[in-house]
């Protein structure tokens, strides 16, 4: 992981993201499961490995609260492992949405490429004003930079209800 970290930081390439989570997780269910098979005798190990436990019964405690409170202590818990929620794919380029959390800006997206399978190149980001309906869109590879043409939605003030816009913009990959 801290491999992957340092590649994606100064690289821009690092493992895809649903594999990126499943490693996340498998790494806190098997320090809760070496917590558990440390427990007797008790050793100074196991100090190290409760912290795997207090983290799924943090969580827990949290789910069982779920008001604003529960739902901090969930995001701040989880934001770690939070999974990229895919909004569009053609061919090997993947549009991530780029939100980072629960009270993150609206419309901010990443766009990466597949390599080899497993491995995710950054290729930029962006905003926009709207939600993009990526169901319509159109993506055309240049050299350096993606055309993305799509529509979107946004409340027009002069006329007071939400209207639906064009718009292409241009990605500049790196």
């Amino acid at each position: 992981m801290l491999f992957s970290f340092a590649a994606k930081m100064i690289f821009g390439i690092g493992i895809e993201s649903r594999l990126d989570t499943i490693v996340k997780i498998l790494i806190v269910l098997s320090g809760l499961g070496l917590f558990l098979m440390n427990l007797k005798p008790f050793k100074k190990i196991n100090l190290y490995f409760s912290i795997y436990p207090l983290y799924v019964s943090i969580l827990i405690v949290a789910f069982i609260f779920q008001g604003i409170l529960g739902g901090i202590i969930v995001s701040i818990m989880l934001s770690p492992m939070h999974l990229n929620k895919m909004e569009h794919r053609e061919d090997k380029i993947i549009i991530y949405d780029n939100a980072k959390g629960f009270m993150s800006m609206c419309c901010s997206y990443k766009v990466t490429e597949n390599k080899f399978f497993i491995f995710e190149k950054d290729l930029g980001e962006f905003k926009n004003d709207g939600v993009i309906d990526f169901k319509n869109s159109k993506m055309n590879r240049q050299t350096n930079s993606i055309e993305l043409t799509f529509s979107y939605r946004y409340y027009d003030e002069d006329l007071k209800k939400y209207s639906i816009r064009d718009k292409t913009i241009k990605i500049k990959t790196t």
